[in-house]
């Protein structure tokens, strides 16, 4: 009986549709962000924003505050994805709050009072709430520490945060992809990937290509399939250049019924459109293999060099890389080097 019952419920399951989500917003705190405003003992660190107990601050009552942030009018939830770790030893009455500031009016939506021990864990823990009776205002969020010392709490870290939405009908442009570098007059063929990430069914998709270099479009195409929700479709796209150029491809979703316009935009994919000729270009590796560069799209730290090679690759651009500078460079049209970071030894 238990597995007929199972069954059951499993086939029910299997009919409700799929509930797919929109990030309308999000802070990975990489790069450091400039738009927030912090005070007291909170920084950036790392690809997170923490508090931090030095320097000890007697009665303190700290805040970092976001940018403005549209809510959608309709239901929203925010995402918190952080780590409270307190020094029980020197705990009074230290608090830990998130509250959503509009205009002069604050509510709280969070509360944590550090005697109760650790939230969440050095990875991080997620807290969620619905911003229903936000929806449609303008709002900041404002991430408040106060108390007798801050000397009780080793950090409170903040490793990202986000805000998700439920359209009825949202398209979003994933990305562009093809060949990154062409000859001028033969051109090349490209993908877009488009997701639904509404909750209805989309199908007739008009979807343009646009060049950044000219700001003109290329061409155009309509999936004239059906992307049920949560699902990816894709479209192809022909372009023949006639000019020597560097530029960016990107793909704009043209759909009338979209409720949620700011994703219709997919990042750029560089293009090189290459004139005949034959470079002869040295890459001198000379950064003592540390990694001193931040990666905003990876959010790592990546030596001098990887980003030289991934650009000439891109570019379709061959090149010898040595760590020792010969002595004879007249067979090169170009030296790249990196100068390399100061070591003691």
């Amino acid at each position: 009986m238990r597995r007929i019952f199972f069954l059951f419920i499993l086939s029910l399951l299997l009919k409700l549709p799929i509930m797919a989500q929109t990030m309308v917003w999000e802070e990975s705190f990489g790069g450091p962000p400039t738009d927030w405003t912090i005070e007291g003992n909170w920084a950036f660190d790392n690809g997170s924003m923490l508090f931090y107990y030095y320097p000890v601050v007697e009665n303190f009552d700290f805040s970092a505050i976001s940018p403005e942030i549209q809510i959608p009018a309709f239901a929203s939830e925010l995402s918190v994805n952080q780590f409270i770790d307190p020094y029980l030893s020197g705990v009074t009455n230290e608090t830990c709050e998130i509250w959503v500031v509009k205009g002069d009016e604050q509510t709280m939506i969070f509360s944590y009072e550090i005697i109760n021990g650790t939230w969440g864990d050095m990875g991080g823990g997620l807290y969620s709430t619905s911003l229903e009776q936000f929806a449609g205002q303008s709002v900041k969020l404002r991430f408040r520490t106060w108390g007798a010392s801050t000397n009780s709490l080793w950090n409170w870290t903040i490793f990202g945060a986000s805000i998700i939405t439920n359209f009825e009908n949202d398209l979003s442009a994933i990305q562009v992809s093809g060949p990154s570098n062409v000859l001028p007059g033969v051109g090349g063929s490209w993908s877009a990937l488009i997701k639904n990430t509404g909750q209805l069914p989309q199908s007739d998709i008009l979807v343009r290509l646009f060049s950044y270099k000219t700001g003109e479009q290329v061409d155009e195409q309509t999936y004239t399939g059906t992307i049920n929700a949560g699902g990816v479709g894709e479209v192809n796209f022909e372009w023949v250049p006639q000019d020597y150029q560097n530029t960016s491809l990107y793909c704009v979703i043209d759909e009338v019924s979209d409720e949620f316009a700011a994703n219709n935009r997919s990042k750029g994919y560089f293009v090189r459109v290459q004139p005949p000729v034959d470079h002869h270009v040295l890459l001198w590796d000379n950064d003592n293999n540390i990694s001193t560069i931040y990666n905003d799209e990876t959010g790592q730290k990546e030596q001098a060099n990887v980003g030289i090679e991934n650009a000439l690759y891109q570019a379709g651009i061959s090149y010898i890389k040595v760590n020792s500078l010969p002595d004879d460079l007249s067979d090169f049209n170009l030296v790249i080097c990196t100068m390399g970071s100061y070591c003691l030894s």
